[in-house]
């Protein structure tokens, strides 16, 4: 069971509730691989009172639910999942994370004072909560349903649904069933490149928002809880705060699911778009065959869902890049606002070094680990292409069904 953790029903719809200490496991993951797993223990940064008590009364209140069997069960859909509350791969990340003693954290939270990584689960925790269940319900019901896409179309030919005779009867409601749970788990397969590049959104724009990027902040309601939370950037240590901030929740976090679904999951449904595209295309069109109505109708549900997570993930990933693309502003902004006067806390040849050297860190860090698509970095050129690739196919399929004389708005004489 503890293998479902790491899959996308398990992290994006909490179906074990184990997802509190996943986000743990995610940011030691994500310390290790950015090599600064020391400063994500160690480096605090500064809040008033009141944001550095909301933000670890929230933190506490799940690092300790990890520790609840009910609360666990309550969140799970499958009986006995508590026992893997803190069952993880590693260490105790917890402890490594520099969370472990809860007491000597709230002593520093009374002084303004707050933990890096504690920070960094707080945004993770507001930002990639589980996707609520019933969404989960909804599509795994629409995947069966589509099983009954060939007796649907059948039906709007003028005939019967499940054939004339009790043997094609049978027949047909089983091809119904299996296709059913063939649909299923594609139609899951096609909704988690998308959750991921949304919650990453999500969770890139709380980031920029608490590191003050001006553009972000405007962009929010007024009622939003991020907005009383703002680091003010004019100190070595809050540059440092911001730095590591910046590595722990940029494309490193969550590196591997986003590779598995954005990338492996996401090229092999371009290739099967492609290819069944080719195929139809080619039999019809070239070879001048007929097709079923109903066979047809249930490629065209393939191609559609796959082509829909597709252009919808390429999207959000090129946002996302663009995003990231913002704290070089937000350091520019920090520098210039030291440069007229509003610095405090350090020399300014130090401040302006440090801000210098966070700025080269960050932009090459972005350069050598981006956020990936399809094993291609996300920009703007990528999803250009998606877009053109998709005209092209949906256009091969208007030309499928007019040769096999459907009725198709748009290309009709």
């Amino acid at each position: 069971m503890y293998n479902f953790r790491v899959l996308g029903t398990g992290q994006h719809f909490d179906t074990l509730g184990t997802i509190c200490y996943d986000w743990l496991e995610e940011l030691f993951n994500s310390a290790l691989r950015c090599g600064i797993l020391k400063e994500a223990a160690g480096c605090f940064v500064r809040l008033p009172p009141v944001a550095a008590q909301t933000v670890w009364t929230e933190v506490r209140t799940l690092l300790t639910s990890t520790d609840d069997p009910r609360s666990i069960e309550l969140r799970a859909l499958f009986p006995g999942a508590s026992s893997l509350g803190r069952q993880g791969r590693y260490v105790d990340v917890q402890k490594k994370l520099g969370l472990s003693d809860l007491d000597a954290v709230e002593a520093e939270v009374t002084e303004g004072r707050v933990p890096v990584a504690a920070l960094a689960y707080y945004l993770v925790s507001t930002s990639c909560r589980a996707t609520p269940k019933p969404i989960f319900f909804i599509g795994a019901a629409f995947g069966v349903g589509c099983g009954f896409v060939y007796p649907a179309a059948t039906i709007l030919t003028g005939h019967a649904a499940f054939g004339e005779r009790s043997a094609e009867h049978y027949f047909l409601a089983i091809r119904a069933w299996v296709m059913g749970m063939v649909f299923m788990p594609s139609m899951m397969f096609c909704m988690f490149p998308t959750l991921d590049a949304l919650k990453r959104m999500r969770l890139t724009k709380a980031l920029l928002l608490v590191c003050g990027d001006p553009v972000v902040r405007s962009e929010i309601h007024v009622t939003h809880p991020l907005l009383n939370i703002k680091l003010s950037l004019d100190s070595t240590d809050d540059l440092k705060a911001m730095w590591v901030l910046s590595q722990l929740l940029g494309p490193m976090y969550g590196r591997g699911q986003s590779l598995r679904y954005g990338s492996a999951i996401l090229s092999l449904s371009s290739t099967v778009v492609v290819c069944v595209t080719a195929i139809m295309y080619y039999y019809v069109h070239v070879l001048e065959h007929t097709v079923s109505v109903g066979i047809a109708a249930e490629i065209l549900v393939f191609f559609l869902s796959g082509l829909f997570s597709i252009v919808v993930t390429t999207t959000v990933c090129s946002r996302v890049s663009a995003l990231l693309g913002h704290f070089q502003q937000i350091l520019n902004r920090a520098t210039a606002a030291f440069a007229f006067g509003s610095g405090c806390d350090t020399g300014r040849e130090e401040f302006l070094a440090a801000a210098d050297w966070v700025d080269q860190s960050i932009q090459l860090h972005l350069a050598s680990y981006p956020v990936m698509v399809a094993y291609q970095p996300a920009s703007t050129t990528v999803l250009s292409l998606a877009w053109s690739f998709s005209t092209v196919l949906i256009w091969m399929w208007l030309v499928v069904f007019k040769q096999a004389d459907f009725s198709v708005p748009f290309v009709e004489e």
